[in-house]
């Protein structure tokens, strides 16, 4: 039972370490890095898995009473690392839609560009072009925007959700 405790122990700390740095390294952060820190949390998540239930079967065959607080521990680890885990996975649901739209038939143009006006929201923005931005830089109450298609790019500065300035590349 001291190997899986070990074990848990270890996995838990890998988890917040990969679990905070893929918070931090966002997926607008070095693509490589992020991919990597994503990789590194599932292996570990599935070492705490894999440690919960060694300690489970253990317990068991053992006859050996687990501490309530380890259980605690456990719940709260299996509860965590399966919402951060379908958090990534909708951050990946939404990566694959914003690729989908930028290289569908919906094409950034001049026209495109200059229907969009002072005062409108973000959602306002996505309407006019077709599909979601990316988010380059979010400051708080300042965030800008970019769509790219093909060598072509709208960037787009907020300022609490309003449109405070825009500029276009390629077009």
């Amino acid at each position: 039972m001291k190997k899986w405790k070990m074990i848990f122990a270890i996995s838990i700390v890998l988890t917040i370490v990969f679990m905070v740095l893929c918070g931090v390294l966002n997926a607008d952060s070095t693509r490589s890095i992020w991919q990597v820190m994503k990789i590194l949390f599932f292996v570990a998540s599935v070492v705490d898995i894999v440690s919960i239930i060694g300690c489970i079967v253990v317990s068991v065959k053992t006859k050996e009473k687990m501490p309530m607080w380890l259980i605690i521990i456990m719940v709260i680890v299996a509860v965590v690392v399966v919402m951060f885990i379908i958090g990534i996975m909708s951050q990946n649901d939404y990566e694959k839609k914003a690729n989908y739209y930028a290289n569908s038939s919906v094409q950034i143009t001049i026209e495109t560009f200059n229907k969009i006006g002072d005062g409108l929201t973000y959602n306002q923005v996505c309407e006019i072009i077709g599909f979601q931005g990316k988010l380059v830089e979010d400051s708080g109450v300042v965030k800008k925007y970019s769509w790219e298609q093909k060598g072509k790019s709208i960037n787009v500065t907020f300022l609490n959700d309003k449109l405070l300035s825009k500029g276009q590349s390629g077009l």
